[in-house]
């Protein structure tokens, strides 16, 4: 992922340690809570909604599908962050794993900026 000038330094700090292989979010959600502004409306998020929309972050243009994330109740996930004001976009698509039926994929639309996050003890210290 390429940084740009404009991104916080917090923001570069999750990205950096993620491509790093410091942080494994797959493994468990490292996120205590985050902090930051979407399309200027500031927001706090935490648990598993802050670990989401890093993975929505990451993902860019591409977005998210349940098993892209391993997280079968992705649907509820993303209602819950645009309660918050997060805008997603909500693609069907044909799932290739079955061959018939399709799956939703769903893509970030907010511009987000992370301005500050808690990660939980055991990351603390880059354990």
């Amino acid at each position: 992922m390429q940084h740009n000038n404009y991104m916080h330094f917090a923001q570069r700090a999750i990205f950096e340690k993620l491509e790093a292989g410091k942080i494994n979010p797959i493994v468990r959600n490292p996120f205590e809570e985050i902090r930051g502004y979407a399309d200027g409306r500031k927001f706090v998020l935490e648990g598993h909604l802050a670990w989401t929309l890093i993975q929505f972050m990451q993902a860019g243009d591409q977005g998210c599908t349940p098993a892209d994330l391993m997280a079968p109740g992705l649907s509820q996930i993303v209602h819950q962050l645009r309660k918050v004001d997060l805008t997603f976009a909500t693609i069907p698509e044909n799932d290739p794993r079955i061959g018939k039926g399709f799956r939703l994929r769903y893509v970030l639309r907010s511009k987000v900026s992370i301005t500050d996050f808690t990660l939980k003890a055991g990351y603390r210290y880059g354990v």
